[in-house]
């Protein structure tokens, strides 16, 4: 046994190690990072915490210098105090790059120059003239706890920038000699965050996985005099640990810290002891590096997402092995360091993890997060179908008064709101079911009365029958009256047992029909549509015209899509109510906008209107028809149908003014339309609500907020972007090309500086195009600038210059197409691409570098 270990080792227990010590343990993933970028590839190394991300940056940088390439780290994790100021966040990695390499003499001077340049495009200027011009050697950028920029409301341009570096490769060889490599614990999508700009899509993927047993002999080292087969401990470990960095170098101290020694056979027996007292029982307290509550923490710390994030994590305990959907959950839980994927299949990372977060520890942290969890986990199990399993009375008033405040996920909202449809159902059936015994009870209480009155009235008969045998002899006439007289009465008795049975019968038959009712009820909540109908065709069968029956008929139409039914069952109701009602007119305007028959949707919202004038749902419906209306006309009817709709929401919020969906419909009108600080007015209005809709709110208010910067908005394109009015100006200053042509009447907002500076570009060539070539033509625009979602939708390039905003598709009025081409290809010369499209009744231009040319 080795008496004493070797000097100067230690165990790095958190913390990135330095490149001198002893334990850092060389992976797989060591060379392929090194290899990567030495090949100048752009490298992203995004996995969960102490997993060896830092230390591995370290081991890196310093191989890269010794191949004489200059490196340098951006730790971002300091930045969070920079939330609200981008300047000073930009001019910091400008201050940080100049630090390290002294490109220029006076820093501040060079930042003061360009006072006029937005942020980003400092730092873009400063790479481009300054950082590649000044070192000649290849330059690598590592970029260390890139998931501190994730809360900052500016960085997408960011990490914009470092693609249009990559990008900028094909045009410029200078940045061939450029590379960065990312670190930190997130995902590519979440590097930009606004889903209308191109992803983060760009670089090569470093699988950090944990330790192997054939890399952990540096580990052996520190075991010294403490173990017999340090190779056999070092197994022990790795069966608990799995691998993960951390815990293994945790677990390799404490081995040396023990007061005991382990000798041979022994090793699995200390190392589960030591595993146990050390690291699972009563974990929380023995958490010094709090590695096991970063794992929590970050499960835990989005409450919509946790209760999914739970569940799916019982699932894959539960199962062992998994397979992996690729899932925005299963990312999270691999980047909370809880699961790996391995093979295609998701299972808990080590032994250690799956007795700390185990089935008690899940259950208790969901109770916490949902009051009803028991009931909530066995309704999706049955497939959302089981009703037993939804909340009733009390419990469901206590669940909703839990969820204020609170961002819930779908299927929560999903069990709540079927909770509370069961509710009214249940309610309507109990009203229902009263009025039934009423009926009943008054039915009953009426053949009573008749059996009463046929009692009295054979009593009746008999006396007089008897009286008249009395006097039969005093007069025979007198006799015969008083038998006629008797038999009346008997008459009237027969009449009264009649009509007692009659109501009966119909008391049997109300009992039938709302038999059938509440079984189609209960049905209709299981969403099993068709043995619904079924019941409700009986109840038909016994009562056409019932208006239970139809209104719930229709509602299974609408949920089955069958709109047209749905409406014919409405018009019946509206007849057999005897003419007007105010909510089957709105339920059928839905309808009818459902299937995009807006003229008859408006109608039905004005007579709705019409009848009760101060009622807000009216004009809130008609306001959302308005708006889907300009949604499918991209022209200036787009504009007007949007100045329609804002006019009902706001006619519906006057009448109501806590009235959230009235805010939150206007709020993405306004948004729509580029009136953005009355878009962030309504939706921080819908979050002062706590309406259903706070959450999607936040989300706009966040985004919104990060969009509003009239400063250079002013400065660079001569207008205020929270104003619409300025879609009608004129790109160039004289020119008669405007902003409306160029984003299909604001249908296409870009959201990136560089485009509009594109588009301006592209204005100024087709200005000339039109002064020089067709100086007596109109130039008229078929499309120019698409986001990436029309581009998509539409068909267009997977790189089209329209995304771009340099690249447009142009007729010339009196001109064909064939004419148009032939003039610009000898016009446009060597400049960039020119498409004909003649055959479909365009010319594409753009200006990319090369030039290009080919047919549609």
């Amino acid at each position: 046994m080795k008496i004493e270990s070797e000097k100067n080792y230690r165990y790095q227990v958190g913390g990135a190690l330095s490149n001198e010590e002893l334990s850092y343990v060389t992976r797989e993933s060591d060379r392929h990072f090194y290899e990567a970028l030495k090949a100048g590839e752009f490298c992203y190394v995004l996995n969960s915490r102490q997993m060896g991300k830092s230390s591995l940056m370290v081991r890196t940088l310093a191989q890269l210098q010794a191949d004489e390439w200059a490196g340098i780290v951006l730790d971002f994790s300091a930045k969070d105090s920079q939330i609200n100021q981008p300047e000073r966040w930009y001019n910091g990695i400008i201050n940080q790059f100049n630090r390290r390499w002294k490109l220029v003499d006076n820093v501040r001077s060079w930042l003061k120059e360009r006072d006029f340049l937005s942020p980003v495009e400092r730092l873009a200027e400063f790479i481009d003239t300054v950082l590649l011009p000044g070192i000649s050697q290849p330059i690598v950028i590592f970029i260390d706890e890139i998931d501190s920029t994730l809360n900052l409301g500016f960085t997408d341009d960011f990490f914009a920038l470092i693609r249009s570096c990559y990008n900028k490769r094909a045009e410029n060889s200078e940045y061939k000699r450029l590379t960065f490599a990312l670190l930190g614990v997130a995902t590519p999508a979440e590097l930009i965050s606004d889903k209308k700009r191109t992803p983060f899509n760009i670089g090569k993927a470093i699988d950090l996985k944990g330790f192997q047993l054939q890399e952990v002999s540096p580990l052996s080292q520190g075991l010294g005099g403490k173990v017999e087969d340090a190779q056999a401990v070092l197994q022990e470990i790795l069966k608990w640990t799995g691998g993960q960095p951390f815990l293994t170098q945790r677990l390799c101290q404490l081995v040396v810290d023990g007061s005991f020694s382990i000798s041979g056979d022994k090793e699995g027996e200390i190392i589960k002891k030591l595993t146990h007292s050390r690291l699972i029982t009563n974990w929380e307290s023995q958490d010094e590096q709090e590695h096991l509550k970063t794992i929590k923490n970050r499960l835990l710390s989005n409450e919509r997402k946790a209760g999914d994030l739970l569940e799916l994590y019982r699932q894959i305990r539960q199962e062992r092995e998994f397979n992996a959907q690729n899932s925005s959950e299963e990312r999270a839980l691999q980047l909370s360091g809880l699961v790996v994927k391995r093979g295609g299949k998701l299972k808990v990372y080590n032994p250690i993890y799956e007795r700390v977060f185990n089935e008690s520890w899940i259950n208790g942290e969901l109770s916490k997060l949902r009051p009803y969890a028991e009931n909530f986990r066995a309704w999706v199990a049955s497939g959302k179908t089981e009703p037993s399993w939804l909340l009733r009375g009390k419990a469901l008033g206590e669940a909703e008064e839990w969820k204020k405040g609170k961002n819930l996920s779908g299927e929560d909202r999903d069990f709540l709101s079927a909770s509370r449809t069961q509710e009214r159902e249940a309610e309507i059936a109990k009203k229902e079911k009263e009025a039934e015994l009423k009926r009943e009870r008054e039915a009953k209480e009426a053949a009573e009365e008749a059996e009463r009155i046929q009692v009295e009235a054979n009593q009746k008969a008999q006396r007089r029958i008897r009286i008249g045998s009395i006097v039969l002899g005093v007069t025979l006439l007198g006799a015969i009256a008083c038998v006629v007289w008797g038999f009346l009465e008997v008459n009237q008795a027969t009449e009264a047992t009649k009509q007692a049975k009659l109501a009966q019968e119909k008391v049997k038959k109300f009992d039938k029909i709302f038999e059938h009712i509440d079984e189609a009820l209960s049905l209709f909540g299981r969403r099993e549509y068709q043995e619904a109908l079924n019941q409700l065709n009986r109840v038909f069968a016994i009562d056409s015209n019932n208006v239970t029956a139809l209104e719930l008929r229709y509602r299974i139409y609408v949920d089955q899509k069958k709109y047209t039914l749905a409406i014919k069952d409405i018009n019946n109701l509206i007849n057999i109510k005897g003419g007007f009602d105010y909510n089957y007119y709105i339920v059928r305007a839905e309808i009818y906008r459902k299937t995009r028959d807006f003229d008859k949707a408006i109608t039905d919202l004005d007579e709705a209107i019409k009848s009760n004038p101060n009622n807000p749902v009216g004009y809130l419906e008609k306001g959302k028809t308005f708006y889907e209306e300009a949604k499918l006309n991209y022209n200036k009817l787009n504009r007007e149908y949007k100045i329609r709709a804002l006019n009902q929401l706001s006619t519906a919020i006057n009448i109501n003014p806590t009235y959230a969906e009235a805010y939150w419909i206007r709020g993405k009108v306004y948004y729509d339309s580029w009136r953005l600080k009355d878009a962030l007015s309504d939706f921080e209005k819908v979050v002062d609500l706590n309406s259903e809709w706070k959450r999607d709110a936040k989300l706009e208010a966040k985004r919104i907020k990060s969009d509003i910067d009239p400063k250079y908005w002013r400065e660079k394109f001569r207008f205020n972007p929270n104003d619409s009015s300025w879609l009608q100006n004129t790109i160039i200053p004289g020119g008669s090309l405007t902003w409306d042509e160029a984003t299909k009447y604001g249908e296409r907002i870009p959201r990136e500086l560089s485009i509009y500076d594109n588009i301006t570009k592209m204005a100024v060539e087709l200005e000339k195009i039109k002064r020089e070539v067709f100086p007596d033509k109109a130039i008229i625009i078929i499309s120019w600038y698409r986001d990436p979602i029309t581009n998509q939708q539409i068909g267009g390039a997977r790189y089209s210059r329209h995304l771009q905003g340099d690249g447009v598709d142009i007729r010339v009025s009196g001109i064909t197409p064939e004419e148009v081409y032939k003039i610009l290809d000898e016009y446009w010369g060597n400049k960039g691409g020119l498409g004909d499209g003649s055959k479909r009744g365009f010319i594409h231009l753009d200006l990319r570098v090369h030039r290009v040319r080919w047919v549609y």
